[in-house]
């Protein structure tokens, strides 16, 4: 049997222990449950069947384990995507919110910068001002309030 397929090694190595069928579990099952199906009572009779009998036992139980790991692997990729998703409405959320809170920070400085003007208008202390220098004020003071 084992010296009869060139392949037989490659195949046990290539085999697909994701796929085992409920049909093929439950055969080997049956087997794995003898009482003389163990590698230490097979490999008195021989090295290769007592190698070959820990693998089926090993694909067994990689198979039961399988079926109880894999449905608890999917909902956890689903909800890491529900995860990422969220995450990235929430950054979208926040980046918004950092432009609306700069467009009141400036608004709020232009109403206080105003009102310092209409102040001083008012009591003449500001005659001639250049549009540049209440802009260059105005830009200034808001990159120092920015900093802090």
């Amino acid at each position: 049997m084992l010296t009869g397929d060139p392949n037989f090694i490659k195949q046990l190595v290539q085999f697909d222990k994701d796929n085992i069928s409920d049909r093929v579990l439950k055969k080997i099952g049956t087997y794995v449950v003898q009482s003389d199906f163990q590698p230490d009572i097979v490999g008195r009779v021989s090295l290769a069947a007592k190698s070959l009998c820990m693998w089926v036992r090993a694909m067994e139980l990689y198979g039961r384990i399988y079926r109880v790991v894999e449905p608890k692997r999917q909902r956890l990729y689903a909800a890491e995507a529900t995860l990422n998703e969220k995450q990235a409405q929430l950054q979208e959320a926040m980046d918004k919110l950092a432009e609306v809170s700069c467009a009141c920070q400036l608004a709020l400085y232009f109403m206080k910068l105003k009102c310092r003007l209409q102040t001083n208008l008012f009591y003449g202390s500001l005659c001639h001002l250049s549009p540049q220098l209440v802009l260059g004020t105005v830009f200034r003071n808001m990159s120092r309030q920015h900093r802090h």
